[in-house]
């Protein structure tokens, strides 16, 4: 492997190397401490062990194995290999931050699940942003999301849901309220690391000098744009509409742009959550290699 090649690697694994460092801590300064229903791999460990008996240690370990083999024929060998990275260095991340749980003095449930919610939250997102997995019950919403397209943390969620009602009857009603703020937080954080990045803006422009509207973006601007064949209401007029989507920190730019050619166009712009695509986020790793490949074969041509 080249010098350059392995650097790439490590650059690639210190999230998922920093998030399993943030989950370990959550659960050893907060969630265990504060005795919170949970829950992922420990909440169904918790629930076999409490309704079938089995080990908790037992659970646990098969648990993440089955996922993990899930994972290897769902998603593939480097998905794979970056969540057997997981499974290697959460234990040791897991020891080292055991001495964390002293500093819990039990005054401040509140305060500790919002801490643990947001650890738990940022750590499983950097973890699953890096194309990875923590090795427990994340595999099977990102199989999910990877072939169905549903959402990895609503999927997260609701299995998440069914565990802790599984719980309920072997937690106290604080044990549960906290639980629940806990979670919450945890996939509210998650979501927000999720979509870091991918949030943009679109924008709907009617003038009457569209086609240089239109140029001016794709030219000066350098984005995307289409027209689209639109009709006034009242003079009933034809014409055309320049419609793109871009980052949101091109949206002072682009404004002005289109303002210059027509300070009297109207602008009418809207927040998009996520753009899949070229150059926004790809539908696949694959589409986005393909498409780099494209673009450094075009500017060696030109």
């Amino acid at each position: 492997m080249k010098k350059m090649d392995v650097k790439k690697t490590l650059i690639q694994l210190l999230p998922v190397l920093a998030g399993n460092f943030l989950i370990a801590a959550a659960v050893n300064a907060f969630v265990i401490p504060g005795n919170f229903i949970s829950g992922g791999s420990t909440g169904l460990a918790l629930v076999l062990n409490h309704f079938l008996n089995i080990p908790y240690p037992f659970a646990v370990t098969s648990i993440s194995w089955i996922c993990f083999i899930l994972g290897l024929l769902c998603l593939g060998i480097k998905f794979a290999g970056r969540t057997l990275i997981s499974a290697i260095v959460y234990p040791i991340f897991f020891n080292l931050t055991a001495g964390l749980g002293q500093a819990f003095d039990g005054n401040e449930p509140m305060l500790y699940a919002i801490l643990a919610g947001v650890l738990m939250g940022c750590g499983l997102g950097m973890i699953l942003q890096a194309d990875a997995s923590s090795g427990g019950l994340d595999i099977p919403p990102i199989i999910l999301e990877k072939k169905f397209g549903l959402p990895v943390s609503a999927t997260m969620w609701a299995m998440d849901v069914v565990l802790l009602v599984l719980q309920i009857s072997q937690a106290s009603i604080l044990s549960i309220s906290y639980g629940v703020i806990y979670m919450a937080l945890t996939y509210v954080t998650m979501n927000q690391i999720l979509s870091s990045g991918k949030h943009a803006v679109e924008m709907l422009v009617y003038t009457p000098k569209s086609e240089e509207v239109l140029e001016c973006i794709l030219h000066d601007q350098d984005k995307g744009a289409s027209l689209i064949h639109v009709k006034s209401g009242y003079l009933k007029q034809e014409g055309y509409a320049v419609h793109s989507i871009f980052r949101k920190k091109d949206l002072a730019s682009m404004q002005k742009a289109v303002f210059d050619i027509d300070p009297d166009a109207f602008v009418i712009i809207s927040n998009v959550r996520q753009v899949r695509g070229t150059g926004f986020y790809p539908a696949k790793y694959s589409d986005l290699k393909k498409a780099n490949q494209e673009k450094e074969t075009a500017k060696s041509v030109a």
